[in-house]
């Protein structure tokens, strides 16, 4: 991939050297996990969500881990949330997002209708946090990067100085920047060919990836969609910021 150079600055180009956070793309990484988890017996994706959410609420009863993969659970989503500019720069833990959402209303009753959700892949993640008795970083190494060499990806520290990160540019109006998300991931796209080697998960796994629901549902093909400049989030999901003054323009 490459950028557009900032026009007020000296032409910049970027380059696949550099490290860059991938925000929702994170998400391939977490539901990889879980199948994983799926092969090693560890858990099933029809599992109900009560086995693992401490206190977990009547109108979860009947959600499952396959809810959650394919944003069908129902469950608000966080970031949809009031006050969620605020809430997302602090620190926090997916245990706290968890106890933020069990009080709330579904917004339809589990597998009947598809609402992208950032709710259910930070349960995820509860999940497998849960199940390996690990933290979300370290069962991602271990069951992912470290089997397939990604030795360039990881789970991201904002404070860490990396070498070659890639930063958005944004304005002094806003209070922090974008980017403390729970669960961020800095993987390279020639890295990701891997995942489909068999090495880390099998035929049936995969199955599970590439089943026919994901076709039939309206909500997934919206996120190929292209939209105008002015108004987009992210764009092939290799996103910078959520905010279109620091979006910049990759192409490939």
């Amino acid at each position: 991939m490459s950028c557009s150079p900032r026009v007020t600055d000296s032409p910049t180009v970027d380059t696949k050297s550099r490290t860059r956070p991938i925000q929702s793309v994170t998400k391939q990484f977490t539901a990889m996990c879980i199948l994983i988890l799926q092969e090693d017996h560890k858990l099933n994706v029809t599992n109900l969500i009560e086995q693992y959410v401490e206190d977990c609420p009547k109108a979860w009863s009947n959600i499952t881990i396959h809810h959650l993969l394919t944003h069908t659970a129902g469950i608000p989503n966080y970031t949809e949330l009031p006050d969620d500019f605020r809430r997302e720069r602090l620190p926090t833990t997916a245990a706290a997002t968890v106890k933020l959402l069990i009080d709330k209303p579904l917004d339809f009753t589990p597998g009947t209708k598809m609402h992208y959700s950032n709710s259910g892949y930070v349960l995820l993640g509860y999940i497998i946090e849960k199940v390996t008795g690990k933290s979300y970083e370290r069962a991602l190494r271990e069951k992912i990067f470290q089997p397939l060499g990604m030795n360039r990806s990881g789970y991201d520290h904002p404070a860490t100085i990396l070498a070659g990160r890639a930063s958005g540019y944004g304005l002094t109006r806003f209070p922090h920047p974008f980017g403390t998300n729970i669960v961020n991931c800095i993987p390279f796209a020639m890295d990701l060919v891997d995942m489909g080697s068999g090495s880390v998960l099998g035929p049936a796994g995969f199955g599970e990836i590439a089943g026919g629901h994901v076709h039939r549902v309206r909500g997934a093909r919206l996120l190929l969609r292209l939209v105008p400049r002015q108004c987009t989030w992210y764009r092939s999901h290799w996103v910078w910021s959520r905010w279109t003054h620091q979006r910049l323009h990759i192409t490939s």
